[in-house]
């Protein structure tokens, strides 16, 4: 079951890291002018750059923030604290393309972007993240919704189960009316077997 757990999460990363690498190599216009395997070597350095962001984001959201959604009272707080992840992540997501993949994996010189500039890339690093973070989140979802459906399924099971046993335990009103019949026509006829016949029947209705 682990070994499933840990292919699924790395064939998601897998198809999410070629998805992103094909986009960036085929959006770009110096790349499709001159193709060259430098150009692709430096465009997965910067997609894995991007990934030691990403990744720690997506499983804080998995792992940390819907399991405390769903059993926290107050939700407020947790919806709070989610925003508060993402904003920091958003952060260091830019701070990892400006500082660290346009001077030294692009080699391209620093340079000092206007204010409103500064905002659209935030905003756009803010929706690189919520994109990713928001297909692991849905499949988990989707995930925990048909264990959920299973385990309904066996739960109405078992208590079907549970009913058909409890049926079948129950007295036969015909056999009880029948015993007692009998033992009411022995007493009358004061005779020596209405002990044994009352004993009997105290015992079955014991065991049952």
């Amino acid at each position: 079951m682990l070994n499933r757990k840990w292919i699924r999460h790395g064939l998601f990363w897998v198809v999410y890291f070629g998805v992103n690498l094909f986009n960036e190599l085929f959006l770009s216009s110096s790349f499709s002018k001159n193709p060259s395997w430098q150009f692709i070597l430096l465009a997965v350095i910067s997609q894995l750059l991007t990934l030691t962001v990403k990744v720690p984001l997506v499983y804080l959201v998995l792992y940390y923030i819907l399991p405390k959604w769903f059993v926290a009272p107050d939700k407020k707080k947790v919806l709070a604290e989610g925003i508060l992840i993402l904003l920091l992540a958003t952060v260091l997501h830019r701070l990892i393309i400006q500082k660290i993949i346009w001077p030294y994996v692009y080699v391209n010189p620093s340079i000092e972007l206007p204010v409103l500039q500064q905002l659209a890339r935030l905003f756009y690093s803010l929706l690189d993240l919520l994109q990713v973070t928001g297909i692991a989140a849905a499949l988990r979802l989707f995930r925990m919704r048909i264990r959920a459906v299973e385990k309904e399924k066996a739960l109405v099971q078992e208590k079907l189960q549970a009913e058909m046993l409890h049926l079948k335990s129950q007295i036969n009103p015909h056999f009880l009316f029948n015993s007692l019949n009998t033992v009411f026509s022995l007493t009358r006829a004061k005779s020596d077997q209405a002990p044994d016949a009352v004993m009997m029947l105290s015992n079955i209705l014991r065991h049952m």
